[in-house]
């Protein structure tokens, strides 16, 4: 986290997109490479970490995906039709967790509904159980594209829409007609002017030339864990496992087999080589 941080301070990046907290259901799911663990717990206890090394160094993080993104089929619009006993028990334990120990400056809200209602728009989401039960202080940001209807999502506890829509107007007519009330607006607008401060007060790198240099041994340095972290894995007991696996018959199939990716693309959306 805290190499992410500097990185990230050195690069003028004021908040960081994650850490991803989504419960890993199903090896399909798209964005599954960036989630934590299928555990709640260990999702939570283990990206604190992220969050509070990141931040540590004046630089903001963004919990994602609140809440439920979880599977891969029409995930952008899915209704995850989910119990308040799952959600209390596995889907919200790790967000709940950061929030309340690391408090991170935005959440990013989800895509998907839950039983019905858009995230974005969603007031006992955003906040009955985020701001009064857990105590968040920052902003809630709608993931990119996710906010169907201004004027809901803003009285449900959206601060930011992403990317900017324009259409502002709507806002500015609800006020006006009552539909938004004054207590709300400024709410929601005194959060981002606190994001705002909050990044402006950090140092901002100077683009000299020693700065330059800095940041140039910096990233080489934080290049430089990833092989180590990599090499701490590699216990005889791991090593042991893998061997087994290589033994067993796999067949790899379409272009992907082909070609190594090293990461996501296109956030991770799976389209089909071929298709009839």
């Amino acid at each position: 986290g805290e190499a992410l941080g500097s990185e990230a301070h050195d690069l003028d990046v004021n908040v960081l997109l994650g850490p991803d907290l989504n419960i890993k259901r199903n090896p399909l799911g798209g964005r599954c490479f960036e989630y934590w663990s299928e555990d709640p717990y260990l999702a939570g206890h283990e990206a604190i970490g992220i969050v509070a090394g990141v931040q540590s160094k004046g630089v903001g993080t963004s919990l994602k995906h609140f809440a439920a993104n979880n599977q891969e089929t029409d995930r952008l619009r899915i209704s995850a039709n989910i119990s308040q006993r799952a959600l209390r028990e596995i889907y919200f334990p790790a967000f709940e967790h950061i929030v309340k120990e690391a408090q991170p400056w935005t959440i990013m809200c989800a895509y998907n509904c839950i039983n019905g209602v858009h995230a974005a728009q969603d007031h006992w989401l955003l906040t009955d159980v985020l701001r009064d039960e857990w105590g968040f202080e920052g902003i809630v940001m709608s993931d990119w594209g996710a906010d169907h209807d201004r004027v809901a999502s803003l009285n449900a506890g959206l601060n930011l829409e992403m990317p900017p829509s324009y259409t502002d107007d709507q806002i500015v007519y609800a006020a006006r007609d009552g539909r938004i009330q004054p207590a709300q607006l400024d709410r929601m607008a005194q959060g981002m002017i606190d994001l705002v401060n909050a990044c402006i007060q950090k140092n901002q790198p100077e683009l000299t030339e020693q700065a330059v240099t800095q940041l140039r041994q910096g990233m080489e340095a934080f290049a430089g864990l990833a092989p180590r972290f990599g090499q701490e894995q590699f216990t005889e007991q791991n090593v042991a496992r893998m061997q087994a696996l290589s033994q067993r018959m796999t067949q790899m199939r379409g272009h992907m087999a082909k070609m190594t990716a090293m990461t996501s693309q296109q956030l991770a959306t799976l389209l089909p080589e071929q298709s009839m």
